[in-house]
């Protein structure tokens, strides 16, 4: 029975003095790099197996980074307007009870406006209409009350055309708007309760009424 032991290389038993002067002989260099070549060709197939080439598989934690990018991007048309979902431009999903609402307060404000007009122009007898109701003896300055009401009808409609700037500006940024119809009506009433108090109480004859009273 042959010996069965695999065979040495060559020069794989020799001792390191016998390896430094076969490194120096032009020959053995040749012999050591044709051994050397013919081991990497015997191991060249041995490395590619059936899973050589293949990509390792990924781990679980890159498919959850995936799926969280995925959940972060930018809506779709068929997602654009619905609650809660940002536009493409980045800003804040319109809302059409806002655009109701704000356009119902601003025709409100503006019915009220245009229907009052005339009371303000003629504020002396509006005035006098008043005190003849409430049994009061005074007439209002003619002067005071022309004035008045012209500053009253300025302050209204001057309150509406930018209460209406400001809300369509703020629906067109796609931002809350049905409140600013509200403080412009605010604004206005509080406006109206102030010269109306000056001008009323620039009479004589409406001071004593309402002391004694």
């Amino acid at each position: 029975m042959g010996d069965e032991r695999e065979r040495p290389r060559y020069g794989e038993y020799a001792t390191p003095e016998e390896q430094q002067r076969s490194i120096q002989d032009p020959e053995a260099r040749r012999r050591i790099a044709r051994a050397a070549s013919g081991q990497a060709a015997d191991e060249g197939p041995a490395a590619e197996g059936p899973g050589a080439g293949a990509r390792p598989p990924r781990p679980a934690s890159d498919h959850g980074l995936e799926r969280a990018r995925g959940s972060f991007a930018a809506p779709t048309g068929s997602h654009r307007g619905m609650p809660g979902v940002a536009s493409a431009d980045g800003r804040a999903p319109g809302r059409r009870w806002d655009l109701i609402l704000t356009l119902v307060l601003l025709a409100v404000g503006l019915l009220d406006v245009v229907t009052s007009v005339s009371s303000y122009l003629h504020l002396d007898q509006t005035l006098a209409a008043v005190y003849q109701r409430l049994g009061v003896h005074a007439s209002p300055a003619a002067g005071d009350a022309a004035t008045a009401g012209a500053a009253l009808v300025a302050v209204r409609v001057g309150l509406w055309v930018v209460a209406a700037g400001l809300a369509a500006w703020r629906l067109t940024a796609r931002r809350l708007a049905f409140w600013i119809p509200l403080v412009a009506a605010a604004v206005s009433y509080v406006v109206i309760v102030v010269v109306m108090l000056e001008v009323v109480f620039q009479d004589p004859a409406v001071r004593t009424f309402l002391q004694n009273q």
